[in-house]
């Protein structure tokens, strides 16, 4: 009975560790190196204490599952943004019909690679459905809508913007 309780607690010491390393790390900066340091150093507690003492004591092996899964944590919490958002090629075709707004006329542009961007440009822009384009300026993300009286918004695709001068 005592070692299912050992291994329940285990799991929950884990779970309070790998939590505890993503709460710590959103608040201070913990590199990738320092996270990968800290379970070098939980396995060798590990080690040291199953060759000097010929065993491991409950109190180690929660020490190093809580240094092991709190790195884990920070870990993981430290490369969460390493993914790279594909930007659009410059160069692509008009695929939508051009709308003209106050101060400008806007389409959506599918870009070689098959991004999609919002195109802003000049109200008087000689741009057509299918045309193909070429492009410059710089992304933006689009910005939070005001939907407090709608609802949430329930569109997966929303795209971002840029804003361009026509040549």
């Amino acid at each position: 009975m005592k070692d299912r309780k050992t291994n329940t607690n285990s799991v929950f010491i884990c779970i309070f560790g790998f939590l505890l390393g993503v709460l710590v790390s959103s608040f201070v900066s913990i590199s990738s190196f320092i996270s990968i340091l800290i379970i070098f150093v939980a396995v060798f507690i590990l080690i040291v204490e199953k060759v000097l003492k010929k065993g491991i004591e409950k109190e180690v092996l929660f020490l190093s599952l809580l240094l092991f899964s709190f790195s884990l944590g920070a870990l993981r919490y430290s490369i969460k943004d390493f993914h790279k958002p594909l930007t659009p090629d410059f160069t692509g075709v008009v695929i939508s019909e051009p709308e003209q707004k106050e101060n400008s006329t806007r389409f959506v542009f599918r870009a070689d690679n098959s991004e999609r961007v919002l195109i802003s440009t000049d109200l008087y822009s000689s741009v057509q459905y299918g045309d193909r384009v070429e492009i410059s300026g710089k992304l933006q993300e689009p910005g939070i809508i005001d939907d407090s009286l709608v609802g949430p918004l329930i569109t997966p695709n929303i795209l971002p913007k840029m804003i361009f001068t026509s040549r």
